[in-house]
């Protein structure tokens, strides 16, 4: 079955228009911001130095994230962006076999989520608290099933990259001086 087929792939406009977040009454605008966040927190908490996750598997954890909003709204009662967002990078390490212990990707989330000076509680409280530990974890384990089904158990996630490689390495795109090509081949990456 083709990804167009199983996703619906879909203009921007269409998606716009089908999207739970804004037929909830959240403007276009707000709903990218929140999309955006998040594919920001997801890349920064992978990036991590106790985490440091390849760039495969933070495009896979985006894309996660992004599929899971598309047939869910990001307003809904009960749920927590920063959790749908770790349960994506616990999922995305799995399916781009970099898995990492889910006590380090907590860990990891709460502290850049937790970061601002005002805000360190939460953190402390993660950190010397097992029971607190116990139900983040248990909520994140919570929002990985939910994300594996809404997603159907669908672990094909094909991301543009090995297109693009090939696509360089083959004629270089038209660019003459091999240096051009790969800078923009790493540029695209």
């Amino acid at each position: 079955m083709s990804l167009q087929v199983k996703w619906g792939l879909r203009t921007k406009a269409e998606l716009l228009k089908t999207s739970k977040t804004i037929q909830g009454g959240v403007s276009e605008e707000t709903e990218a911001k929140l999309r955006y966040q998040m594919c920001y927190f997801i890349s920064q908490v992978c990036q991590n130095d106790k985490l440091s996750m390849r760039q495969y598997t933070i495009a896979i954890a985006t894309v996660l994230f992004n599929r899971f909003f598309t047939r869910h709204s990001m307003m809904d009662k009960g749920v927590d962006l920063y959790v749908i967002a770790t349960a994506c990078i616990l999922l995305g390490g799995k399916m781009g076999e970099t898995p990492k212990p889910i006590r380090d990707i907590v860990h990891c989330s709460w502290a850049f989520r937790y970061r601002k000076a005002g805000s360190q509680s939460a953190l402390k409280q993660l950190q010397t608290n097992e029971e607190y530990f116990k139900r983040v974890k248990e909520a994140v384990l919570v929002a990985e099933r939910s994300l594996l089904y809404t997603l159907g158990f669908d672990f094909e996630v094909k991301l543009p990259y090995d297109f693009l490689v090939k696509c360089f390495e083959k004629d270089g795109l038209g660019l003459e001086p091999p240096e051009q090509s790969q800078e923009c081949s790493q540029l695209a990456w």
